[in-house]
């Protein structure tokens, strides 16, 4: 409870090099302690999202860093943390409303797919009132949240939120789920094994299905599926040679 308080006020102290110590500690502190820091992270979340104003770039990357740092080390939920975030998005300063974002967007592209199918009813309605924020900026890192949970779940949970949204937005939603998809699929490294080839098959399947299920759902057409073609019997193509077997090379003559 001490060394919360006292982390608390150190970030908010009006010397810039304090405070970048502090929200430093604050990360350092997640790495090593891990799930034993998630009380104190949690009640310090809303500090550091609130601290996100600043634009000084040290402060900036030491916030990012650290945030990551929570959710990576297990510290913090998305799920446990939910209002944080509904209250960050809703600030004055554009600049945290579009850093909160885009702290979501990786901490839903860094779990897992049963965590994602947890939380995506309750950051969908978020992301689609952030759709209608007059900064771009906010807007833009609204879209990376959806296209994130696209990229996990696929489109179809998305389908009745996704309804609302007019031509313009459809596209552009559209096009960053594709962006996204062919990202994934040019960064792909070489299998060296059977099993991590046929994985390797399964995902390009499954990401080039979900982009043609996005450009389908958003422009309101069903997706066309090629007929398989039929294979016909394989021909031979072994010659048959003409004549005997071949004669042996005569052997070199001994000098």
């Amino acid at each position: 409870y001490l060394m919360r308080n006292y982390l608390h006020t150190l970030v908010t102290d009006v010397n810039l090099a304090v405070a970048v110590e502090a929200t430093q500690a604050i990360g350092n502190l997640a790495k090593g302690l891990r799930t034993h820091f998630s009380g104190n992270s949690r009640n310090l979340l809303p500090v550091l999202l609130e601290k996100l104003k600043e634009k000084k770039p040290t402060m900036s990357e030491a916030l990012t860093q650290t945030l990551e740092a929570m959710h990576k080390s297990g510290c913090i939920a998305l799920l446990d943390v939910i209002e944080d975030v509904r209250v960050a998005v809703k600030n004055k300063v554009p600049l945290v409303r579009s850093l909160t974002l885009n702290w979501v967007a990786f901490c839903i592209e860094t779990s897992n797919k049963a965590t994602v199918l947890k939380l995506h009813k309750e950051y969908v309605p978020i992301c689609m009132e952030c759709l209608n924020d007059s900064t771009p900026d906010v807007r833009d890192s609204s879209f990376s949240v959806l296209t994130a949970i696209a990229k996990m779940v696929g489109m179809k949970p998305l389908e009745r939120s996704l309804e609302k949204l007019d031509d313009v937005r459809k596209k552009k939603l559209s096009d960053m789920i594709g962006s996204a998809t062919d990202t994934v699929l040019s960064s792909g490294t070489v299998p060296t094994s059977s099993s991590g080839a046929a994985t390797s098959a399964r995902e390009v399947t499954d990401s080039s299905t979900m982009r043609r299920s996005a450009a389908s759902m958003l422009s309101g057409k069903k997706p066309i599926h090629a007929p398989a073609k039929k294979s016909g019997p394989a021909k031979s193509t072994a010659k048959k040679t003409d004549g005997g077997p071949q004669s042996k090379a005569s052997a070199a003559p001994e000098i």
